[in-house]
């Protein structure tokens, strides 16, 4: 039985409380507006309700499957493969950032935020001021 467009919105409420409004593939609680009605694009089967990242990320494996002219489950597994194997030898990518970096981003994106609300002169120059130091100018 094929459903109309005007029933998806019942049907993945409805599926959401059958689920007790958590997603199939993180088990995490899915808000309602974040509840998407995931279908099989095989069979067209309605399968359960995820995340909508969820939902983008599991039909990412089935496309790279498809384009790699492997299973799914083949595909899944040469990721996974992929993964576990040791790349410390290699060197690391120009815009990779460690805890440390980030953090400092952090910290600069929290005071220009503050300085952009400061009022008065003599703060926004001292804000500045850590803002160029952090960035090490």
């Amino acid at each position: 039985m094929k459903i109309k467009s005007k029933d998806v919105k019942a049907i993945r409420e409805g599926m959401h409380a059958d689920q007790n409004g958590i997603c199939t593939l993180c088990t995490r609680p899915i808000k309602k507006e974040h509840a998407t009605l995931d279908h099989c694009h095989d069979t067209g089967h309605i399968r359960s309700v995820l995340h909508s990242g969820c939902n983008w990320g599991e039909g990412l494996v089935g496309e790279g499957a498809s384009k790699a002219g492997m299973s799914k489950k083949g595909f899944l597994k040469a990721v996974l493969d992929y993964w576990e194997k040791d790349y410390s030898h290699n060197p690391i990518h120009h815009t990779h950032k460690n805890k440390e970096e980030k953090a400092v981003l952090s910290e600069i994106r929290a005071l220009k935020k503050r300085m952009y609300k400061a009022k008065r002169a003599s703060t926004k120059q001292r804000l500045k001021a850590k803002i160029r130091k952090l960035e090490g100018k």
